[in-house]
């Protein structure tokens, strides 16, 4: 497993420095994905989508999307 503290130490600095950088918010939201945590992934997801709404068109994004889809409803099954 990752250091997850660690990568979300470094998302943070970079957003620091540079508060629109979308590649830090997918950063973000992949480790809150690899960590369980749908809503704070699905957030940092959606802030990069409202940044810049053409990410939507990459297919890297969408596989993304698609894997958090599935692990919600995963996690929302009885």
């Amino acid at each position: 497993m990752g250091n997850f503290s660690a990568a979300l130490e470094d998302v943070r600095e970079a957003l620091e420095l540079v508060p629109n950088y979308t590649e830090a918010y997918i950063c973000q939201g992949d480790v809150f994905l690899a960590m369980d945590q749908y809503d704070a992934a699905e957030k940092s997801y959606s802030t990069c989508l409202q940044i810049d709404p053409s990410i939507c068109r990459s297919k890297s994004f969408k596989t993304r999307i698609g894997r958090l889809q599935e692990k919600q409803t995963a996690a929302n099954k009885p």
